[in-house]
């Protein structure tokens, strides 16, 4: 079993200046974080309900199918990142 992400108690709202882009803050602590890119994707992906690297992975690459070969990397560091912001929590497999 793999490691499974869920949204920690966030705020968010849509950047008005930049429809593609979304702000979001852990609550109460913050701060607030301006997520561009697959950022919004994963944070949407996410309110559905938690899920593992690999199930976000394959619904990304459904939604954007010309997602990179090597984007794995990439946005298992940038989940890492949002766990260290307080923006998702991580539940390793037992």
């Amino acid at each position: 079993m793999s490691t499974v992400y869920r949204l920690a108690s966030i705020v968010h709202e849509p950047d008005i200046d930049d429809p593609r882009a979304l702000w979001v803050a852990p609550v109460p602590e913050g701060p607030v974080a301006r997520l561009d890119g697959v950022g919004p994707l994963i944070i949407d992906l996410l309110m559905e309900s938690p899920m593992s690297t690999d199930e976000l992975l394959q619904q990304m690459r459904a939604m954007l199918p010309d997602t990179p070969a090597d984007a794995d990397e990439t946005v298992r560091t940038f989940l890492d990142s949002l766990v260290g912001s307080g923006i998702l929590t991580r539940e390793e497999p037992a």
